[in-house]
């Protein structure tokens, strides 16, 4: 993912949910297309704090990410949202 893909949206599903023993509970996605990430990368999370839905999300939803951005552990978003209608 190049500098200038970190600006696009991405839709993805949530895969797990982590809030027990976290100091800040996150959420780990997959992007429903799977070349969008470099080799080795499977996923990106995001902390709960960033999410903007009005429920917390859950197993199985299908989200909206944005300011995607490269860390040592992996890709994180910096903004989270549901899908709706």
């Amino acid at each position: 993912m190049s500098h200038e893909q970190g600006a696009k949206e991405v839709r993805a599903t949530v895969t797990k949910v982590v809030r027990d023993g976290q100091k800040v509970p996150y959420v780990v996605t997959r992007p429903e297309k799977a070349d969008l990430l470099p080799e080795g990368s499977k996923s990106i999370t995001f902390a709960v704090k960033d999410w903007s839905g009005r429920q917390k999300p859950l197993h199985g939803q299908t989200v909206v990410l944005s300011n995607i951005e490269q860390f040592h552990n992996g890709w994180r978003a910096r903004s989270a949202r549901p899908v709706t209608l």
